[in-house]
C-alpha cells in the first residue's frame, strides 16, 4: 500500500472520529508546512477551484492542464 493511500485511510479515520476538515488543515498548515508552503498550496487550490489567477504567482512548473496526482511509488 502506498503512503498516499495510507494517508487517505488515516484521513478518513480521523474524520470518522469527529475531527473536522478545518482542524486537519489547520494542523497540517501550522505543524508541518512552512508559511510559504501553506500559502502556495492554498493559492494553488484557489486557482484550481475558482480559476483565479494571481499576478504575483510565477511558478513555471505549474500547468493546470497537466495536473497529475503524484505517488511515492510504494
Amino acid at each position: 500500500m502506498t503512503n498516499r493511500r495510507q494517508a487517505n485511510e488515516l484521513l478518513e479515520t480521523l474524520i470518522e472520529k469527529g475531527v473536522s476538515h478545518q482542524q486537519i488543515l489547520e494542523w497540517v498548515m501550522n505543524n508541518y508546512l512552512t508559511g510559504e508552503d501553506a500559502f502556495n498550496a492554498l493559492q494553488l487550490l484557489d486557482m484550481e477551484m475558482f480559476d483565479h489567477h494571481y499576478d504575483n504567482y510565477d511558478d513555471v512548473f505549474y500547468e493546470h492542464e497537466d495536473d497529475v496526482e503524484l505517488d511515492d511509488g510504494e
